[in-house]
């Protein structure tokens, strides 16, 4: 049995991601009790976990976004991956933020006879 069976968690975490790149568009920000504190996270469309933003995914949101007023990101699409990062002296996978990029950000109409095609970036969100 894994630990995250045993504890699940209501936000994302590096061990959700792996090595891949989810394409996830924003529904909503809100402030919520993270441990002792309230922290800005970020939920997502057709997703249960969100993301605890730190100012590093913050300031890449407002930057994709071009609006650093949480309220208007709603609809942008971003890209979540994971970066080896330095933290307390311990070096270990974060969950980072870039742009979607072209294919996942605006999906393309399937052939008028085909059926419906998945794109690379529509994969079921595992969160």
């Amino acid at each position: 049995m894994k630990t995250s069976d045993v504890f699940p968690s209501r936000f994302i975490k590096a061990a959700d991601i792996g090595d891949k790149e989810i394409a996830v568009t924003i529904s909503k920000v809100t402030i919520e009790e993270v441990g002792d504190d309230q922290k800005p996270v970020a939920h997502f469309k057709n997703a249960e976990k969100g993301l605890v933003l730190n100012r590093t995914n913050w300031d890449r949101i407002a930057y994709i976004a071009s609006n650093d007023d949480s309220d208007a990101w709603p609809g942008v699409r971003i890209a979540l991956y994971t970066e080896l990062v330095s933290f307390g002296g311990k070096t270990g996978p974060a969950v980072r933020v870039r742009p979607a990029n072209k294919q996942s950000a605006a999906p393309q109409e399937p052939p008028p006879v085909a059926p419906p095609m998945r794109g690379e970036m529509d994969d079921e969100i595992p969160f």
